[in-house]
């Protein structure tokens, strides 16, 4: 099970009988982590047969750029949740804006930090001619490092994305636990709105690319969508609808028109809202659990099991390649190809497992000792 499809309530018993209900807890969501699947699965394709061919580069890139979308959504959604679930809490006087977020910061620590950190260290120890750039990644600054340079690359440049996640994480909190609950859909709009308008001025500033689309305000929108849908309470079905009726004719029309034409410059400015449309789609649609085939496959075991490692899938993925191939060298053997594409993802997905059970795993159990809401309620004094 995903650790961040939970939101944890602690029930207390001691809880005067006028105040509010304690709010109910966010159940599983299991076809999210289907959704993770999806993601990742994209973008690691994108990076292992890039260079391949050009066709087939042109068609994934924009697979790949849904898959790190698909990735901002589902975190909006999914820590706005939480920390509405947290607001509630404050505004019924169950709980302190201070101590949730203490609560929120510690428990994204534990789930974050270890991972992110050991792939830094080896980066530090093997990939020595990057060292000049892992301060950057360190401080969570990736995505201004790439924005400097002007291009991504090296065995560290997904981070670009973990660094606006921890970005937003800083300062999002904040924004939900102090904003008035009827204010909160404005603000969301005015993020979504703003961060399109971003993208357009700074093309037409003349900005490079990676600016463009990897510092802060060029995600917004797709962190606002999904941050919107998780404030949207009963009204979610209408995100559904639209995402998946209205958003699926917009992405295919993006998706052929940058199969036919791409003008890179342009698709940035509408790409990532569209993507995110349609993505919010989908998330709705999963967290209330979607049926037929499409769903049944979200919630086959082996695709939740590659969602629940999907943050580990997504640190290494990039770093297989520069060592997998030595080992399988001096084993003899030397695949080609598709086949060398499957060993690939095999072996991250093999390097990704013994990192959740030996590592992240146990580290992500003590946020047992960090509960959302306080083992006792606060003095009214």
């Amino acid at each position: 099970m995903s650790m961040d499809s939970v939101v944890e309530v602690q029930p207390d018993p001691a809880l005067p009988p006028e105040k509010p209900p304690v709010p109910q807890p966010l159940a599983y969501m299991v076809q999210l982590d289907g959704l993770r699947a999806l993601a990742i699965g994209s973008v690691m394709l994108f990076h292992y047969t890039a260079g391949a061919n050009h066709a087939l580069d042109e068609g994934w890139t924009i697979f790949a750029g849904m898959g790190v979308t698909l990735f901002f959504v589902l975190s909006g959604f999914l820590i706005t949740g939480i920390l509405l679930k947290c607001r509630d809490d404050v505004l019924a006087g169950r709980s302190s804006v201070p101590w949730s977020l203490r609560q929120f910061y510690v428990r994204r620590f534990l789930r974050i930090f270890p991972a992110f950190y050991l792939v830094i260290a080896i980066a530090f120890l093997f990939a020595r001619q990057n060292r000049g750039s892992l301060w950057w990644h360190a401080a969570y600054l990736s995505n201004f490092y790439f924005a400097k340079q002007g291009i991504m690359r090296g065995p560290l440049s997904p981070f670009w994305s973990l660094a606006v996640e921890e970005q937003f994480y800083l300062v999002w909190p904040l924004v939900v636990l102090l904003t008035p609950p009827k204010r909160l859909p404005m603000v969301l709009l005015i993020l979504i709105g703003g961060s399109v308008a971003w993208r357009l001025v700074a093309s037409c500033a003349g900005f490079n690319e990676i600016a463009i689309g990897a510092l802060p305000m060029g995600c917004l929108d797709a962190l606002g969508i999904g941050a919107l849908l998780a404030a949207a309470g009963a009204h979610r079905h209408r995100f559904e609808r639209l995402g998946l009726r209205l958003g699926s004719v917009l992405w295919v029309a993006l998706v052929l028109a940058h199969l036919l034409h791409p003008i890179p410059r342009v698709e940035l400015v509408y790409s990532r809202t569209i993507v995110a449309f349609f993505s919010v789609g989908l998330v709705a649609g999963a967290a209330r659990g979607l049926g037929g085939l499409f769903g049944r496959f979200l919630q086959a075991g082996p695709i939740v099991y590659i969602g629940t490692i999907s943050y580990g899938l997504y640190l290494y993925h990039n770093l297989t390649p520069r060592f997998l191939p030595h080992v399988l060298s001096r084993l003899g053997f030397a695949p080609v190809g598709w086949l060398y594409v499957a060993v690939l993802i095999a072996g991250t997905i093999a390097v990704a497992t013994l990192s959740w059970f030996l590592y992240e795993y146990p580290i992500n159990g003590l946020k047992r000792f960090f509960p959302y809401r306080r083992r006792s309620i606060p003095s009214e004094r």
